[in-house]
């Protein structure tokens, strides 16, 4: 989920062991899984972008702006652009959804 990520890189990545794939992206949006194995961490990093992190399996504690938010199967957190954002992996790992969504043009 970092910031070359969220620009539409294709294809999968490896960070450490934390692995994103584009799942499918459109006109100002991408949307992303990440799996990450018990553990695993990444960040923290200041978000270029507003994203909604949505979790599919296990566990993970994602920070935003220093406050822990712990999330299991089914959950979700709106991280708005420009949040310090982290997140710990659970004991079991793992694996979510991250929608980008490019900033909107200011209105006229």
């Amino acid at each position: 989920m970092d910031a070359d990520a969220a620009r539409g890189e294709t294809g999968s990545e490896v960070a450490g062991a934390v692995v994103t794939s584009l799942v499918a992206q459109g006109d100002g949006w991408e949307l992303r899984q990440v799996v990450a194995p018990p553990g695993a961490t990444h960040g923290p990093r200041q978000a270029e972008v507003d994203a909604c992190v949505v979790v599919l399996g296990g566990e993970l504690v994602f920070r935003v702006d220093g406050r822990p938010h712990t999330l299991n199967a089914h959950a979700a957190l709106f991280v708005p652009a420009g949040a310090l954002r982290a997140f710990v992996a659970g004991r079991q790992g793992a694996r979510f959804l991250a929608l980008h969504l490019a900033p909107r043009p200011a209105a006229s």
